[in-house]
Parts: C-alpha cells; sequence; structure tokens
C-alpha cells in the first residue's frame, strides 16, 4: 500500500484496519518485513487527525496491531475521549494488544503528566493504560 494513497483515499485505512483485525498474523508478517514501516506509522497517525472516526478507529487498530506503545499511540488513546463511544471501545480493545513501550521514559513522562489533567476522563484513560503496563509487566509496579 501506498501511505500517500491514505490522503486522499481514507477508505483504504478502514479496509486496511479491517485485514489487521482479521488477519493479524499475515498483517504482521507483511508489515514487520516492510521497509517503509515507520512512513506507514507516522501516516496513520496524522490521518487520525485528519479524518472521521471509522478512520481514527482503523488507524488505532492498525498501530496497536504493531504491539509497540508509542507517543504517538499515547496521544490518539487520550484524544479518542472526544470521540463517540465505538473509538473509545476501540482503545480498550486496542490496549490489549501493546506488547512493548518505545523510548519508555519519554512515554511515562507524558502520561504522569495526563494524570494531572483536569479531565477525570483523561485521567481514568491514563490510569486504565498504566495499569495494563504494569499487568503486562511493561512497567514496574
Amino acid at each position: 500500500m501506498n501511505y500517500y494513497l491514505a490522503y486522499a483515499y481514507p477508505q483504504y485505512v478502514e479496509v486496511v484496519g479491517l485485514i489487521a483485525v482479521r488477519m493479524p498474523a499475515a498483517f504482521c508478517a507483511y508489515i514487520k518485513d516492510w521497509q517503509d514501516r515507520e512512513n506507514l506509522k507516522r501516516a496513520l497517525f496524522y490521518i487520525s487527525r485528519q479524518h472521521n472516526f471509522p478512520q481514527r478507529a482503523a488507524c488505532l487498530t492498525i498501530l496497536s496491531i504493531f504491539g509497540e506503545l508509542t507517543i504517538e499511540l499515547c496521544e490518539m488513546f487520550i484524544e479518542a475521549l472526544h470521540d463517540d463511544p465505538h473509538v473509545q471501545n476501540t482503545c480498550y480493545k486496542c490496549l490489549t494488544r501493546i506488547k512493548s513501550i518505545k523510548d519508555e521514559k519519554v512515554v511515562l513522562n507524558m502520561l504522569f503528566s495526563y494524570l494531572k489533567s483536569k479531565s477525570m476522563n483523561v485521567r481514568y484513560v491514563t490510569a486504565k493504560i498504566l495499569l495494563h503496563l504494569s499487568k503486562s509487566s511493561l512497567i514496574p509496579s
């Protein structure tokens, strides 16, 4: 998939999201060997900011299939609070796919700063993320 097409044709993102969910092993095998993997991740992050709820849910799904919690994915989880319940539920499902943290110190600092938010919803989602990371032994308890 040419990631530039995703900007002009966001329905491609939804299709890739469906493939990633229904055939995660095949999706991961293909992406693992793909040399433009980082550009795809970056494009998905920007697409999630530009398009409607279904594209955001698809972007969250695809990025979570990589299994790596990045600062961008954290931002997407927190921003999904403002979306419809479908996207919020997608976030909670995506959390279970996280198996590692990229730039652990930066991600944890951002999450701890979200715990100081005035929004109870932001603090709640942040606590759920931290709880999952702790239960998965990705951060010390």
